[in-house]
């Protein structure tokens, strides 16, 4: 089979070699930046909401940009908490 015959306990090479570069460690993202578009729709899905709430009447692209300009100052915002750290 695809297995070394020293490896232990029904690891795959795939296992291993997820393993061996750092994969599925649980530390935290190297590069949140990577899932911002993900949790700016996230943010988005849940903002949209209160905002037509607070400014009723307003054409869905004005809402995306108010959302938007929340969205740069947010600290859900993985940029902002890149930016934190390094004032630190």
């Amino acid at each position: 089979a695809n297995v070394a015959a020293g490896e232990g306990e029904g690891s795959t090479g795939i296992d291993a070699a997820i393993a061996a570069m750092g994969g599925g460690s649980g530390k935290e993202d190297a590069h949140p930046e990577r899932r911002m578009k993900a949790l700016h729709l996230a943010f988005e899905e849940r903002m949209l909401p209160v905002m037509k709430e607070d400014f009723p009447g307003l054409k869905l692209r004005q809402y995306k940009d108010k959302i938007f300009q929340l969205w740069k100052k947010s600290p859900e915002n993985p940029m902002n908490m890149i930016e934190a750290s390094q004032k630190k």
